[in-house]
């Protein structure tokens, strides 16, 4: 009996290691829906609509064009730039497609796609205020508070005078009541900041990019499978014509924020 028990508890601890090692794109298949963490409040990435009371952008678009090549429902879930990596690791959600730079940094965090966007990050300034580089050691500056943005200023600028903010409403306002001299962020983002404010003739965007990187999708660390999901889905979107239709529609000539499009999604 002993050596019967012990053989049982044997088997059990051989099949412990399998269960728990069961991956996140079998879980996430089991139930049918993938949970995507989005912005509601930095479009044209992802903007929340008053009228149909739900989440819309170009995030949400590629969200749903990935999920509908990998056979799911997606579900989308407001994160921010500083709690997004955390509830990717709280399992509260199973994806980030909200500004998530490709960066070692958050590679050291998270798993990354291939980048669905090519994102240039710039300043937003009072007119004159950034001539060169070098103004942005001395200028005051707002950036969203948390995220590899922030850490990148902080790194490359040492002595800038960084004020931080959760996100873009609190940023337009620290510039437009004169807390900062000039806000950094996505360019597509600034510019629809830009279009927004009032008397934006007394605001300008130098061309002094801070830095340029893919935006990818982030996942649990070590979700291979998942991982190679995701980048297949992201191949067919672009080869397909499906990812330049998308871009068009938050990006194009006719929109609020023009930016030629000079990336393909499965280069980076």
């Amino acid at each position: 009996m002993k050596s019967l028990y012990c053989a049982y508890l044997l088997a059990a601890s051989m099949l412990m290691p399998a269960q728990a090692q069961a991956d996140d794109l079998d879980q996430i298949k089991a139930k049918g829906e993938i949970v995507i963490g989005v912005k509601d409040s930095s479009p044209p990435f992802g903007e929340f609509n008053p009228k149909t009371k739900t989440v819309m952008g170009y995030d949400i678009d590629m969200g749903v064009a990935v999920a509908k090549r990998m056979g799911l429902k997606p579900v989308f879930k407001t994160v921010e730039t500083g709690n997004r990596v955390q509830l990717l690791l709280d399992r509260k959600i199973d994806l980030i497609m909200a500004s998530l730079g490709k960066t070692p940094d958050v590679a050291k965090q998270v798993d990354l796609s291939y980048g669905y966007f090519m994102n240039q990050t710039k300043a937003l300034a009072l007119k004159g205020v950034i001539r060169s580089y070098d103004d942005y050691y001395t200028v005051s500056i707002g950036v969203t508070a948390g995220g590899p943005l922030e850490k990148l200023m902080r790194k490359q600028f040492p002595s800038a005078v960084l004020v931080t903010a959760p996100d873009k409403p609190e940023l337009t306002a620290m510039l437009t009541s004169g807390k900062v001299q000039s806000i950094v962020a996505a360019e597509a983002l600034l510019i629809s900041i830009w279009n927004e404010l009032p008397n934006k003739q007394r605001y300008e965007m130098p061309d002094y990019p801070i830095n340029v990187n893919p935006i990818a999708i982030g996942m649990r660390k070590g979700e291979t499978k998942l991982r190679t999901a995701i980048n297949r889905a992201l191949t067919e979107i672009e080869d397909s014509g499906e990812a330049e239709r998308i871009y068009e529609r938050w990006f194009g000539a006719n929109t609020t924020t023009p930016i030629p499009r000079t990336f393909r999604i499965n280069r980076y």
